[in-house]
């Protein structure tokens, strides 16, 4: 599920809002759907990912962002290759999905 790498958004000016947008390529994408993309931020606080609520896809530029409130880890993934590969596992908490919260158990590789 990860596409690219991960990126540690940091800033020390005040802010109310900031777009968080990853650009891909075919290639990056690897068979991934476009409409499969989804951004995950790493809550540290709880140290568990998120998904980011209203992901915008823009296919004819080859990007997704998000509008947040908060700086911090972000992840574009693949979010049916995530859910799948955590299906594996026998524990069926090991990922769950409510009102947008993705809780990864396991370390990703």
């Amino acid at each position: 599920g990860i596409i690219g790498h991960a990126a540690n958004i940091q800033t020390s000016n005040p802010f109310d809002t900031a777009t968080i947008t990853f650009r891909y390529t075919e290639e990056a994408l690897n068979g991934t759907a476009p409409e499969n993309l989804r951004i995950l931020w790493f809550d540290e606080e709880n140290h568990k990912y998120g998904l980011m609520p209203n992901t915008i896809l823009d296919k004819d530029n080859k990007r997704v962002s998000v509008e947040t409130n908060h700086l911090g880890i972000y992840l574009l993934v693949d979010i049916e290759k995530l859910r799948e590969a955590f299906s594996k596992y026998d524990d069926p908490g090991s990922i769950t999905t409510i009102r947008g919260e993705i809780n990864i158990e396991y370390r990703l590789c």
